[in-house]
């Protein structure tokens, strides 16, 4: 069900990544996102939404922290399909559920 907390989300998710048209299948980590914006994004979640993260495991989701042009570099490899992106799916429909529940828990694959 959509209501103002999933506006809210859809909002933050535009303000951080810059994405248009999202819905509950927007994939937060397709490659298109680079390792700040990442930060930020998980920062604001638990405060904006009081989430309890502590069981959310940063690096099944997200590529590690690096230099800034080689978060870059691999960017754009993603987006020319020359590098591909093994992680687990992190969807905006996935983060309404967490916020509902208040607390971080993974996807059912």
């Amino acid at each position: 069900m959509k209501n103002d907390r999933f506006e809210d989300l859809k909002f933050l998710v535009k303000e951080v990544y810059g994405f248009r048209n999202i819905d509950e299948n927007t994939c937060l980590n397709d490659g298109r996102t680079i390792s700040e914006d990442n930060d930020v994004f998980i920062n604001e979640l638990k405060s904006r939404f009081n989430i309890d993260m502590q069981g959310f495991k940063y690096y099944d989701y997200f590529d590690e922290d690096e230099f800034v042009l080689l978060n870059i570099f691999r960017l754009l490899m993603r987006r020319i399909k020359l590098l591909k992106n093994n992680k687990k799916r992190l969807t905006v429909g996935h983060i309404h559920k967490v916020i509902q529940q208040g607390k971080w828990f993974d996807p059912v694959s």
